[in-house]
C-alpha cells in the first residue's frame, strides 16, 4: 500500500472570512497562495510521509471530519499537491488563463510609478463613490455620443495608442492600489486573453489584504480608466475636439467589457471578492451540477447565489454560441480573410471594409472551442490518474 508524500515547502496561514484559510506557500523563487478550510488545514497536519489514506481518514473521523478515501486522497494528491513532494518546481505560467505572456515592466521601476500615485488610493470611500460615479458618467456619454462614433481614415491610427495609453493606466492602477494597501506590486507583462493581447499587472499579493481593499485593487484599473474619461471629457467641452470624444468612447467601450463577470475580466475579480467566493467560477459550477444531481438540496442564500451565477454563465455562453453560430456564421468561414483585409487597410490608413466585431466575435468563439476542448482532456487525464491511483492503493 503506497504512502503518501510529505509537506516539502514551508508556508504560513492567514485567517479569512467564512472560514476560509490562506496559506502562503514558500517556494525558491516566487511564493504561492492556496485557499482552503479548516478541515483541509487539519489534513495538512497529518501529512508525515508515514501514513497512508487509510490512517489518515480514521484519525479524521474521530475529529468529525467524515471523507471517503476518494476524496482525500485527492486532496492530498491533487488540491496539495503544490505543498509536497509530488509537485517539485512551481508553475512557470500562474496565470492560466493568459497564453505566450511575459514582462514589459519589471516589478522595482512599477513600484518607482506607484509610490507616486499612491495617494489616488487612500481614501477608499472615496474611491468607491467615484468609481460609481465614473460608471454613470460613461453610460451617460455612451448613450448620448455613440451615434456619432465612426472610424474613419482621419482618426483609425488614433485606436493602437489610445488602447496603449489606457491598458498602461489600467495595470497601473492595479499595482498602485495593491502598493497602496502595503501588499507587493509584481511586474507588469504582456500576454493573450482569448487571443486578444493584453496588459496584466501581478498583484498576486493582493490575497493577504482584506476584503474590502481586494475590491479596490480589483477596481482600480476601471478607475484610472474613469479619471481618464473624466479628464478627456472636460477638455472636450472646453475645446470641442472631436478626437477627445472619440478617444473617450474607445475607453468607456472597453471599461464596459472588463466588467463583464462572466469571463475572467475585472468585473469577475470584483464579483468573487465582494461575495469572498475564491474560484468562483469553479465553485458555483460545481454547486449547479450536485443540484441537478440531487445531491445537495439544502439551499443557503450563498448556495443561491453561486447557483444563479452558474446558471447564467451558462446562458451567456449558450446565448453567445447561437448569436455567433446563427448571425456571424460567415464571419467564422471569412476569418483569415477578414483578419488579413483589417490588417492591410489600417496599415494604409484606409478606412476599413470588415468591421472590428467581425475580427473580435469569431475570437472569443474560437477561444471557447479551444479553452473548453482543452478543459475537458484535462478532466480525462485528471480521471485517468486518479483511476491508476486507486489500482496501485
Amino acid at each position: 500500500m503506497s504512502q503518501i508524500p510529505k509537506i516539502r515547502y514551508k508556508y504560513a496561514c492567514i485567517e479569512k472570512e467564512n472560514d476560509s484559510i490562506l496559506l502562503i506557500i514558500e517556494h525558491e523563487k516566487k511564493n504561492s497562495y492556496l485557499h482552503c478550510s479548516r478541515e483541509v488545514l487539519d489534513i495538512i497536519g497529518l501529512i508525515d510521509e508515514k501514513k497512508n489514506i487509510q490512517e489518515i481518514n480514521a484519525i479524521l473521523k474521530k475529529n468529525n471530519i467524515h471523507l471517503t478515501d476518494e476524496e482525500l486522497s485527492d486532496i492530498i494528491y491533487n488540491k496539495l499537491s503544490r505543498l509536497t513532494t509530488l509537485k517539485q518546481t512551481v508553475d512557470k505560467n500562474p496565470n492560466h488563463y493568459l497564453y505566450f505572456n511575459f514582462t514589459i515592466i519589471n516589478e522595482k521601476y512599477v513600484k518607482k510609478i506607484a509610490s507616486l500615485l499612491a495617494f489616488i488610493f487612500k481614501n477608499r470611500n472615496f474611491v468607491i463613490f467615484s468609481f460609481l460615479f465614473f460608471i454613470v458618467l460613461s453610460t451617460i456619454l455612451l448613450f448620448n455620443y455613440n451615434q456619432t462614433f465612426t472610424i474613419t481614415t482621419q482618426n483609425i491610427l488614433m485606436v493602437p495608442l489610445i488602447m496603449l495609453v489606457t491598458l498602461f493606466l489600467h495595470e497601473i492602477g492595479h499595482a498602485t492600489a495593491c502598493y497602496s494597501y502595503g501588499a507587493k506590486n509584481g511586474d507588469i507583462g504582456f500576454g493573450f486573453y482569448l487571443l486578444t493581447p493584453v496588459m496584466y499587472a501581478d498583484v498576486t499579493d493582493v490575497w493577504k489584504l482584506p476584503r474590502k481593499e481586494r475590491v479596490i485593487v480589483d477596481i482600480a484599473g476601471l478607475y484610472m480608466e474613469g479619471l481618464l474619461i473624466t479628464i478627456l471629457t472636460v477638455i472636450h467641452w472646453l475645446t470641442k475636439s472631436e478626437i477627445l470624444i472619440y478617444a473617450v468612447i474607445i475607453i468607456i467601450i472597453n471599461t464596459f467589457i472588463n466588467l463583464n463577470p462572466f469571463l475572467r475580466f475585472d468585473g469577475y475579480w470584483i464579483l468573487s471578492d465582494i461575495t469572498n467566493i475564491y474560484n468562483l467560477k469553479s465553485v458555483s459550477n460545481k454547486r449547479l451540477i450536485e443540484l441537478i444531481k440531487c445531491k445537495n438540496l439544502k439551499i443557503r442564500t450563498k448556495d443561491l447565489f453561486l447557483i444563479l451565477y452558474a446558471a447564467l454563465s451558462f446562458l451567456f455562453l449558450l446565448w453567445f454560441i447561437f448569436y455567433v453560430s446563427y448571425y456571424r456564421f460567415m464571419d467564422l468561414i471569412h476569418f483569415p480573410k477578414n483578419c488579413y483585409t483589417y490588417l492591410s487597410e489600417w496599415v494604409v490608413n484606409q478606412k476599413s471594409s470588415v468591421s472590428f466585431l467581425q475580427i473580435s466575435i469569431p475570437i472569443g468563439f474560437y477561444y471557447l472551442i479551444i479553452s473548453k476542448s482543452t478543459l475537458l482532456i484535462k478532466i480525462l487525464k485528471s480521471k485517468l490518474s486518479h483511476d491508476k491511483f486507486k489500482t496501485d492503493l
